[in-house]
């Protein structure tokens, strides 16, 4: 089962790989070029360490490559003056230009393919937040309430983070250190086979020690992660709740609760440091043990002249390479767990089938005319076995205005989500203009409707720009900043549009809201007890302008205050159907 899991992990991050293949493409040239450099500054810095350690001289194929890549050389340099190696006075000339050379284009490769990873990793974090906020807000209403906040914050924020870091490493370690780990092991091959297979048999256990670890670290950053998703859960939670929680005088009580998963948090990554720490030196000392069998051996045979000092020293200098390379792309794949964990977490998300409000782009209703709204005998709730509210019948046509009234409980604000589509009728229907209402057909008409909760919807921004929204038009037009003036004072507003929105109270924000209705002026108007922060004199203005300016519009308003039920055509009293 384990081992199906690190299959699907593997085919789940190379689909990554395909999400921008132009410059997925343009990295693996860069590496590919990087790594050939990278092994002949491996070559050239045994050399200049030999030279500095003796007298300087010419110098053999088999001494610089070893005897298996000096038999390959040798004819292809027959008859020239590279025959037997080379001369003293050619390395005097050119190897300082070589070696600064091969060293440019080592750095300047390995900079970009680095750049451009980076940049891959961002492209992916913002794709996947798009997924994300795209997949979100087209929920259904009930969809949408039953996502855990504290995961989509994870998601959104921490999981995604995880992921593109993860991503980077991952490409970095498998195809640019790990093409360049392959290459130094047949180098370490041609340079001498004995050696070779020592320090293989060193290496065995060490990989050993590196897998365990890495199936530790595994699950611990799963259950790590499962436990920080829960506390910010929480901690959501309780902002939400903050003036209950200072009432009840519970804050040593949340406290608590926190602690609690608090310490699970900390007992986890402590056990993963732990797992961490011990892997490290592990490698490190069976490292330490390979250097000392490979150094005894070759002095060994550098005596009875089986082997020469530049090979041993070629040997040594690659080893060193070859065990930064290796222990590098153990800390990065283990460090990869987490974010495997957070790109499975993720995708199982915009996987999850939940029902969306239009799966197809739909044709917007400019030209709307509302006729009539009829319900026949609607049913709202939640459950079908439980509805709030059954047999509710009447009719809405424009001009009216129609007070929904009861007591808590009864259905109002279900009945008003029922009527913006956010949620479905447990029986019968609803029709619109004759044709029964749904999702698609609100949809369409979506600029004809207006909306004004209790709690108002502004975003960070200027007073105008809440105005007009969702439109974007230019404040630079004459004719929309008379449009957002007018508006402004309808709503009863006396602010300067460019503004910014922070610091207005309750009641102006519900007012903002009310300029809204006057700059778009739709067809349909919801008000969700949306004069409850305003003072009776402004209230009386503000609804007293709704009727006489948008007077072709139906409104439907959900009312406790006596003023809001005196300008209603028809009150509505849920009550009695229920």
């Amino acid at each position: 089962m384990k081992t199906q899991n690190e299959i699907q992990s593997w085919k789940m991050w190379s689909k990554q790989c395909c999400l921008f293949p132009g410059q997925f493409a343009t990295i693996i040239l860069l590496i590919l070029i990087y790594v050939p450099f990278s092994l002949l500054l491996v070559v050239i810095v045994p050399y200049f360490i030999q030279a500095l350690n003796s007298n300087p001289t010419d110098i053999s194929w088999s001494q610089l490559l070893g005897n298996q890549l000096a038999l390959i050389i040798s004819p292809l340099v027959k008859d020239t003056s590279f025959q037997q190696g080379i001369s003293l006075s050619f390395q005097e000339k050119y190897f300082a230009f070589f070696f600064f050379f091969f060293a440019l284009i080592y750095s300047i490769t390995n900079y970009l393919s680095d750049s451009l990873l980076r940049d891959y990793g961002e492209k992916i974090a913002k794709h996947y937040r798009f997924l994300i906020a795209k997949k979100y807000l087209s929920y259904t209403f009930y969809s949408a309430i039953h996502v855990n906040p504290g995961l989509l914050s994870a998601m959104v924020g921490e999981d995604i983070r995880e992921a593109q870091q993860s991503f980077t490493r991952l490409l970095s370690s498998l195809f640019k250190d790990g093409l360049t780990c392959i290459i130094y092991l047949g180098w370490l091959i041609l340079l001498d086979v004995q050696l070779f297979f020592l320090l293989l048999a060193i290496l065995i256990p060490a990989a050993i020690v590196l897998r365990i670890t890495g199936k530790i670290l595994k699950k611990l950053s799963r259950e790590g992660l499962e436990f920080e998703s829960e506390l910010l859960s929480s901690l959501l939670e309780r902002m939400r709740g903050w003036q209950t929680i200072q009432v009840f005088q519970a804050v040593e009580f949340e406290i608590k609760k926190f602690d609690h998963i608090n310490s699970k948090i900390y007992n986890v990554w402590r056990r993963a440091t732990r797992a961490r720490a011990l892997g490290t030196p592990l490698v490190e000392w069976l490292g330490i043990i390979a250097g000392c069998f490979i150094f005894v051996t070759a002095l060994r045979r550098i005596s009875d002249g089986l082997l020469s000092s530049h090979i041993l020293i070629a040997f040594m200098v690659t080893v060193g390479f070859l065990s930064d390379k290796l222990n590098r792309m153990a800390n990065q794949l283990n460090s990869s767990r987490k974010g495997t964990d957070s790109l499975h977490r993720i995708l199982r998300f915009l996987q999850a089938k939940a029902p969306s409000r239009c799966s197809q782009p739909l044709s917007l209703e400019t030209n709307f005319t509302l006729k009539s709204i009829v319900l026949d005998n609607v049913g709202i709730g939640y459950q079908t076995n439980n509805p709030l509210n059954t047999n509710i019948n009447m009719s809405i046509k424009p001009g009216d205005f129609i007070a929904i009234v009861g007591p808590s409980g009864v259905g109002k604000s279900t009945l008003m989500k029922t009527l913006l589509g956010l949620q479905k009728t447990l029986q019968g229907h609803i029709f619109l203009n004759g044709v029964i209402m749904d999702e698609n057909s609100l949809d369409r008409i979506s600029s004809s409707i207006g909306f004004i909760p209790q709690d108002p919807f502004l975003f960070t921004g200027t007073i105008w720009e809440n105005i007009v929204y969702p439109q974007k038009p230019s404040w630079e037009n004459k004719e929309t900043q008379k449009e957002i003036l007018n508006a402004l004072a309808l709503g009863q507003l006396n602010k300067n549009p460019q503004d910014d929105i922070q610091g207005l109270s309750g009641g102006e924000k519900q007012r903002l809201m009310f300029a809204r209705l006057f700059f778009h002026k739709p067809k349909l108007i919801f008000i969700d007890e949306g004069t409850s922060a305003l003072d009776l004199a402004n209230e009386q203005k503000v609804l007293e302008n709704v009727k006489t300016i948008l007077h072709e519009a139906a409104i439907i308003a959900i009312a406790h205050r006596p003023f809001v039920k005196s300008m209603a055509t028809q009150i509505v009293d849920l009550s009695k159907f229920k």
